[in-house]
């Protein structure tokens, strides 16, 4: 996305459990003028999973 730069460390993958974890990311929002970067999110970890169960379990209504 134009006006935004950011940086992932490392992205770990646990398959079996279905998760996946992010070391150290950031993102910086660019001022539209200057062009001086600012901080809009930072993380030193995200840790996320899926459960697989309910992502392939179809229901009709």
């Amino acid at each position: 996305m134009n006006g935004y730069y950011g940086h992932i460390k490392d992205i770990d993958l646990a398959i079996i459990r279905g998760a996946y974890k992010i070391d150290s990311i950031y993102i910086n929002k660019a001022d539209t003028l200057t062009g001086k970067q600012m901080p809009f999110f930072a993380s030193s970890e995200i840790d996320l999973s899926v459960e697989w169960a309910t992502s392939f379990t179809a229901t009709s209504r």
